[in-house]
């Protein structure tokens, strides 16, 4: 068996089910190989454990970075993956031929993890290191809470009135987070989008900015999906519990105001060219869900003050959520339409339309100031009053930032990519809104 296992793996020919053969490499025997020596290693362990210690003063936590994809730096391979605690590289295997191995041997670092089960072995004297002093490393690899850690964090952030009252984690290099507001690395390729991306069918990738409201519909609407096991009508989810409300649409083809079927109105001079309902003509009428409400601001200037700077308007919010009042009237590609909101759901999600996209044209931006308060009064609409939670906006022309502002107890806090910052409260109405969840306020 010795004699087998020390010849070169890379050229072994394995036997199929159907008695076929193909050619195996050594990922197919990484697993076998360290399987069949399991007795061997085990009483290495017990001999090597003060080689180990030797061993941990070498692991470097300020080059640790496990927000990257876990791709072997050499082959670019994603199975059976580990990283160096040295260097912070990653590297496939940790058998006699693999990408770990040599590194191990050539650069003389010892310590790997795998990135997958959390194990810790020194190479390449191939034994497994059981240290509690890793469990750091191995806690901010895979981070897991329980129910009761859940609570807790909630209930410390209560009555949280300024940030030095907010309890404070630490990573690998001693840097301050907080719990449950974590900033993401701003970078190319991440593990976690690209299983995104394969669920999303590529529409979702690190290597294109995309729209946030789109991407916050797919992941609704796939998390709905999912728990209710697959696109059955009629079947509810915590999702649709907490963020679906209703709306009644009415529609119609277009009707000239100036026919002689059109409903007048003395005031010629704000009905002149208008659309509007034919009463005594068929209107359809249809019930739909929403998980969002979009809202429409007004064209932006097209000329250039004396500063040479577009004049930004301004318009509140009140005034833009009354398109769906059950009265304004809207044209949409010639139709004429009217929405209602029936039922409001206990998180409401606005989507402020600032992007134009048009056919063949670059995207461009309208940067209209969207005045609002911190509580909503939505009895207009059958609700009641409702707090902002969260509010993203974004910065720049088309191609700018996001950045995305949260409440955290009786404070506010930002957060753009890892800095994550307290904001006064008052700025927030300052910032160009693009998406804003606000929470029904149970009292």
């Amino acid at each position: 068996m010795e004699t087998n296992l020390k010849r070169d793996i890379s050229s072994t020919e394995l036997e199929t089910d159907n008695n076929s053969k193909k050619l195996a490499t050594i990922d197919d025997f990484d697993d076998e190989y360290f399987q069949l020596q399991e007795n061997k290693r085990t009483k290495r362990n017990q001999k090597n454990t003060v080689h180990s210690e030797i061993y941990l003063d070498t692991i470097n936590r300020n080059l640790l970075d496990f927000d990257f994809e876990k791709v072997c730096s050499v082959n670019l391979q994603t199975q059976n993956i580990y990283s160096c605690l040295v260097c912070g590289k990653y590297f496939q295997g940790r058998g006699p031929k693999s990408h770990a191995y040599y590194h191990s041997l050539h650069q003389d670092h010892h310590v790997f993890i795998n990135l997958t089960d959390l194990h810790v072995y020194v190479l390449p004297d191939d034994y497994l290191v059981e240290e509690k002093s890793l469990n750091d490393i191995k806690n901010v690899l895979n981070p897991t809470f329980t129910e009761e850690d859940i609570k807790n964090i909630e209930e410390s952030y209560k009555n949280v009135k300024n940030f030095s009252q907010i309890s404070f984690s630490y990573d690998l290099t001693k840097k301050s987070y907080i719990p449950g507001y974590i900033g993401l690395n701003n970078v190319k390729a991440n593990d976690y989008i690209n299983e995104i991306s394969s669920a999303s069918k590529k529409k979702f990738i690190m290597l294109k900015q995309n729209d946030p409201i789109e991407f916050l519909s797919w992941f609704l609407n796939s998390l709905h999906t999912s728990l209710v096991q697959g696109p059955k009508k009629g079947k509810t989810s915590i999702i649709h519990d907490l963020f679906r409300g209703e709306l009644k649409i009415e529609s119609q083809h277009i009707v000239d105001s100036t026919s002689n079927s059109a409903p007048q109105t003395t005031d010629n001079e704000n009905t002149e060219n208008k659309k509007l309902f034919d009463l005594t003509k068929e209107v359809q009428v249809k019930v739909s869900p929403f998980m969002f409400l979009t809202l429409d601001l007004p064209p932006p200037p097209l000329f250039l003050d004396d500063l040479d700077k577009n004049m930004i308007p301004q318009v509140d919010l009140t005034t833009l959520l009354k398109k769906y009042n059950g009265e304004t009237e809207q044209e949409v590609e010639g139709v004429i339409k009217r929405y209602k909101i029936t039922k409001l759901p206990k998180y409401l999600i606005l989507n402020v339309k600032r992007f134009i996209k048009a056919f063949k044209l670059p995207v461009t931006k309208n940067p209209t100031i969207v005045n609002f308060d911190l509580t909503l009064d939505m009895s207009e609409y059958g609700g009641g009053i409702y707090d902002l939670v969260a509010n993203a906006s974004h910065e720049g022309k088309s191609e700018g930032n996001y950045k995305v502002q949260l409440k955290l107890g009786l404070i506010w806090i930002q957060i753009q990519d890892l800095i994550v910052e307290e904001i006064l409260k008052e700025m927030i109405c300052l910032t160009e809104t693009y998406i804003q969840v606000w929470q029904l306020r149970e009292n």
